[in-house]
């Protein structure tokens, strides 16, 4: 008697890493690919920051015009602590009152960009390579709510 081919199932999502998983229990086999590209549908839902500034602000083209349109596309694609370090870097480099064009550009509020050259300044030395949030950052999790039991409690 021929043995049984087990079944398999393929399933692809999209995200922005990359992890393949192969399991086997019994005679059920399955895969489970994560990919970083990004498909066509998902390029155009990415939500780009239009400049404020005032060359941004006119019809005509301008060099400057499409500098500031492509910072925000590479930012548009960074983490959150990445888009603070960059937005950083970038107002160090104007100088005075570059903290301020920098938001103006990106959108990124000042005192973010003043964080993160304050991270800067440190060499990141606080910030773990591992994780993007500090451990204990982002939500809490939700505590379920019990519904209350429609029988009587036995109470003695």
């Amino acid at each position: 008697m021929a043995e049984a081919k087990p079944a398999r199932i393929e399933i692809e999502m999209k995200s922005t890493s990359l992890v393949i998983v192969r399991k086997q229990v019994s005679d059920f086999e399955y895969t489970i690919s994560e990919t970083n590209k990004l498909g066509e549908d998902q390029m155009d839902d990415l939500e780009i920051y239009q400049c404020k500034c005032e060359i941004c602000q006119m019809e005509e083209t301008h060099p400057v015009k499409t500098l500031h349109h492509r910072m925000n596309v590479l930012l548009s694609r960074l983490d959150e602590q990445q888009r603070r370090w960059y937005a950083a870097l970038e107002a160090e480099k104007i100088g005075h009152g570059g903290t301020k064009q920098i938001a103006m550009i990106t959108g990124i509020n000042v005192n973010t960009i003043r964080r993160g050259r304050r991270e800067l300044e440190d060499d990141l030395g606080g910030r773990p390579a591992e994780r993007i949030r500090l451990p204990g950052g982002g939500r809490k999790p939700v505590e379920k709510k019990s519904q209350p039991s429609s029988q009587p409690s036995k109470k003695k």
